[in-house]
C-alpha cells in the first residue's frame, strides 16, 4: 500500500520543451511500490500536462500537485522564455515634445509569445534627435523618424514622432518699421522653442510709447511723429520690433 509519494521539489523547462515527471511511490517501510493510478494538477496553467508529461508555453512559475486518495507530493516548475523569434520595441507609441526624453526597450519574444530584454544595437534614421546605445533617445527637431533595434539575427523599427516643445523665443516681423501717420502697419509674431522648432503662440500686445494705437491682432497705426516699439509677450518671453511714425501728407 502507498504510503508516500515522492517528486524532485523543482523543475526547469523552456518554452517549447517537454520534461517527464517521475514520482515515486514509497510504502510504510520505505519501500518502493507501484504508485497505481494518479491525479495531476497544474496551477497556474503555463503548459500543457499529459499525466506525468508537461510541456511548458507561458514564462512564469508553477505547482504541480499530483494526488492518490489523500496522499500528494508537489513540485515548482520553472518555465523558461524561449528562443527569440522576432523582436519588438517598446514603449508602444513614442510621441514627445522637443527636448524630452524616452527610454526605448527591445524585448525578444519567442514562438509562444513570451518576452525577454535583450541589448541590441540602436540606430535613429531622420534627423529628429539623437539616441544612445543605452535606447535614450532625445527629441530635438520638429518631424518623424525611425528607431532600429538590432539583436543578432533578429531587427525591428518603430516611428518616432517629435512634436514643438515649450515656447523660448519669439520673433516680431517687421523687425523695425516706418509708418507715416495715420496709416497701418501689421506686426506678426512666431514662437521657437529651445531646438528652433516653430511653436503656435498667443501672445498680449503692446505699445510702449503713445506715438499710435495697436490692438491685439498686432495692427498698429501710427498717430503722433516719433518713434515707439512695439511688443508682444507671454508669461515666460517677449520680442519687440522698433517702430517710427513720420509725417503723413500734408491735408
Amino acid at each position: 500500500k502507498v504510503a508516500r509519494l515522492l517528486i524532485p521539489p523543482s523543475h526547469t523547462v523552456v518554452a517549447g520543451e517537454a520534461i517527464e515527471l517521475n514520482v515515486e511511490a514509497l510504502d510504510a517501510y520505505g519501500n518502493q511500490t507501484s504508485a497505481g493510478d494518479l491525479e495531476w494538477d497544474l496551477t497556474p496553467a503555463l503548459g500543457q500536462l499529459d499525466r506525468g508529461r508537461f510541456q511548458g508555453t507561458k514564462a512564469g512559475t508553477t505547482t504541480l500537485t499530483v494526488r492518490q486518495g489523500a496522499l500528494e507530493a508537489r513540485t515548482s516548475i520553472e518555465v523558461q522564455v524561449g528562443k527569440a523569434v522576432r523582436l519588438h520595441i517598446l514603449p508602444e507609441d513614442v510621441k514627445l515634445a522637443s527636448g524630452n526624453q524616452v527610454q526605448l526597450r527591445a524585448v525578444g519574444i519567442d514562438a509562444y509569445d513570451n518576452a525577454r530584454d535583450v541589448s541590441p544595437t540602436w540606430t535613429l534614421s531622420g534627423d529628429i534627435g539623437t539616441l544612445n546605445q543605452d535606447g535614450v533617445f532625445t527629441a530635438r527637431k520638429q518631424g518623424s523618424g525611425h528607431v532600429t533595434a538590432q539583436w543578432q539575427t533578429l531587427s525591428a523599427s518603430k516611428e518616432v514622432l517629435v512634436t514643438p516643445g515649450t515656447v523660448r523665443r519669439l520673433r516680431l516681423d517687421p523687425a523695425q518699421a516706418q509708418v507715416a501717420s495715420p496709416t497701418s502697419q501689421a506686426f506678426t509674431v512666431a514662437g521657437f522653442d529651445a531646438a528652433g522648432n516653430e511653436v503656435s503662440v498667443d501672445v498680449t500686445w503692446a505699445l510702449s510709447e503713445d506715438s499710435g494705437i495697436l490692438t491685439q491682432t498686432g495692427q498698429f497705426t501710427g498717430i503722433r511723429v516719433g518713434k515707439g516699439t512695439i511688443v508682444a509677450y507671454t508669461p515666460t518671453v517677449l520680442a519687440t520690433a522698433d517702430v517710427t511714425v513720420l509725417p503723413g501728407p500734408v491735408a
